[in-house]
């Protein structure tokens, strides 16, 4: 009997040992242990670098890594303040802290980490490199900023297009990406759609611009914000708006609609994001454009004329200036001898910056769609309709025909392949 006993034991005890190493070589235990003490055996190692040679700028760089990859995110954070004050240039070691924050998914901490870089510094690099990877914050992840100030109408997600269907009073649609296999969500007029996972974001016209969520499948309806609000931009589990409902101020909640938050008291629309930075046009100061920070610091004016579509590249802010007929703008708000640029001398509307590149309609030759390129500055019409409410997504310009009855239809960014979508 005791024999048996011993027998079972050590079989039991095998299966235990063969079920961990399965386990490990898997993945279930290993990885972020070994990766915690990977970290402190190269916190050691920089660390010991640093005390001879404090400004090795591959060292410093390497020790905010080691401290992220270790979950010590304030440590980072101490070595990248001290760092950056030795090395302000140092692209290397600002981006160590943009990765730390992004490993943590503390995307909002990340791009107000560099919109608090002084001057002389490498900010412009970084925000420049951040945009053109696309980190969240500098390029919108549930649809173009532009489209936002298009009044959010389409947005493209995986192989569906979702969208506020015009020939059935704006109703939230959703179709295929070549237009067929159509389907009605919702009884809601929608505007300022964002699609977020598996459900949908969207301002409900039709019951005094509440929030509201939806599965995409139109499934599970719910109210999350009963309040007048509109310009969506979802960013880091919150949700920025204009708060109709509080004159116009700009507020933020969490996905639920929970933990409001006051991030401007001034009355905005057409509100944008670049970085840490929210763009607006500021109603009671003559439609200026203002901007301020995410977290509700930094209030700062942008420009002097009423204007309308901010839109931001590069830091470069791209408006509609009406204190000269509604031409074409730019302006650098971080230089304070910057001098406003006239970028195109035409009359245009329904601004939006995509990839590189400005759409708009000129108003000068009865709103046909126009593509400017910022780098060589050449403009190229894209087509003969009168269009408008646009919205960009990977090769296309979706937008509505005003000369078919507002339906939609789409063109290649570079022109051609104009068709009309959804019936």
């Amino acid at each position: 009997m005791k024999k048996k006993v011993i027998l079972w034991s050590a079989l039991a005890l095998a299966v235990i040992l063969i079920a961990g190493v399965v386990l490990w070589q898997v993945g279930v235990f290993a990885p972020k242990d070994e990766q915690v003490v990977q970290a402190k055996k190269s916190i050691e190692e920089y660390e010991q670098i640093l005390k001879t040679a404090p400004q090795n700028e591959e060292a410093n760089a390497g020790l905010i890594r080691a401290y992220g990859d270790a979950g010590k995110i304030e440590k980072a954070r101490e070595v990248a303040d001290k760092a950056v004050g030795l090395l302000p240039m140092s692209k290397s070691i600002v981006l160590a802290m943009v990765e730390a924050y992004e490993v943590q998914k503390m995307y909002a901490e990340a791009v107000l980490f560099v919109s608090d870089l002084g001057e002389n510094t490498c900010k412009v690099t970084v925000e420049n490199e951040l945009e053109d990877r696309g980190f969240p914050g500098y390029v919108a992840q549930y649809g173009t900023m532009g489209n936002t100030l298009s009044e959010g109408r389409l947005v493209v997600d995986g192989d569906r297009i979702f969208y506020s269907e015009p020939r059935d009073g704006e109703r939230l649609y959703s179709m295929d990406l070549d237009g067929n296999d159509k389907k009605k969500l919702t009884e809601s007029e929608a505007q300022f759609i964002n699609v977020v996972g598996d459900k949908i974001i969207y301002c409900d016209a039709s019951n005094n611009y509440y929030g509201c969520t939806l599965g995409k499948d139109g499934s599970d309806l719910k109210v999350f914000l009963p309040m007048m609000s509109m310009n969506y931009i979802v960013f880091d589990e919150r949700i920025y708006f204009v708060n109709w409902a509080a004159e116009c101020k700009i507020y933020s909640v969490d996905m639920e609609g929970k933990d409001p938050k006051v991030v401007c008291d001034m009355a905005a629309e057409d509100l944008y994001q670049y970085g840490a930075w929210l763009y607006f046009t500021a109603k009671d100061q003559e439609s200026c454009i203002y901007r301020i920070k995410i977290n509700g610091e930094g209030l700062d004016q942008v420009n002097n004329d009423q204007s309308m579509r901010p839109n931001v590249h590069h830091g470069i802010v791209y408006f509609i200036n009406w204190a000269d007929d509604g031409k074409l703008y730019s302006v650098d708000p971080d230089n304070a001898n910057a001098t406003y640029q006239r970028v195109y001398d035409k009359h245009v509307s329904h601004l939006n910056y995509y990839d590189g590149s400005l759409y708009f309609a000129d108003m000068t030759v009865g709103g046909k769609p126009y593509r400017m390129d910022l780098e060589d500055g050449k403009v190229t019409k894209l087509c003969d309709d009168r269009a408008g409410y646009f919205a960009l997504h990977d090769d296309w310009v979706y937008y509505r025909n005003n000369d078919d009855a507002n339906r939609i239809y789409r063109v290649k960014t570079t022109g051609g392949g104009r068709s009309r979508i959804g019936g």
